[in-house]
């Protein structure tokens, strides 16, 4: 006596893959968001305006940006989908979330590290008030329409340990950011003033 063949075959529709991907792609953008780490702090633009990676980066590309490769090793079983097990599948995508952040993040400070030597733009001196506000003086700031500067400050834990030790700034110092702050939002507000008048030119 001999099994017959089995010639069944698993049918599954490209719009039941297509959503799968769709949720757990957003999901996890969404949690990697939510660390709160550099990743979040990054501003999203389109595609189209990437450049063209598939040629050696010139000077100016390099400085601009660069492919961020990150993987993960990590599973989501179509049981848990099917029996609507959405804990398990949370847990999954925040493991993939937390790994994926954690990549990109370090790529990104690795990338503004060398950026910021190669530019000059480095401060060796002891963590101080005015060692960031030095550095302050030398990074072009932008500004939302509220005239608020688009101002983030991205360390390591042990370096955030000890601007908390410095305790406050001193009226002077105070004073000095304060300028330093009018003084890019006023260049700003030129360079918009600039480039209203050119398009209205054209």
């Amino acid at each position: 006596m001999t099994d017959e063949a089995d010639d069944s075959y698993k049918f599954v529709p490209s719009e039941y893959n297509a959503a799968v991907q769709r949720f757990v792609n957003t999901g996890v953008r969404a949690l990697m968001e939510a660390l709160g780490g550099p990743y979040s702090l990054a501003s999203r633009e389109s595609i189209n305006q990437l450049p063209d990676y598939t040629d050696p980066p010139n000077d100016d590309q390099t400085s601009q940006g660069r492919l961020i490769e990150a993987t993960f090793d990590a599973a989501i079983s179509k049981d848990e989908i099917i029996s609507g097990d959405f804990e398990g599948i949370i847990v999954s995508m925040s493991r993939i979330a937390v790994e994926l952040e954690a990549q990109i993040s370090q790529a990104m400070i690795a990338h503004i590290t060398e950026e910021s030597a190669r530019s000059g733009n480095v401060v060796s001196s002891e963590l101080s008030y005015d060692s960031i506000i030095d550095t302050l003086e030398n990074v072009e700031l932008s500004f939302d329409e509220s005239g608020n500067p688009n101002l983030s400050f991205v360390a390591a834990p042990e370096a955030i340990q000890k601007i908390k030790e410095l305790g406050n700034p001193s009226a002077e110092q105070q004073k000095r950011f304060d300028d330093i702050i009018a003084k890019r939002r006023s260049e700003w507000d030129a360079r918009r003033r600039d480039r209203r008048l050119s398009s209205r030119r054209d």
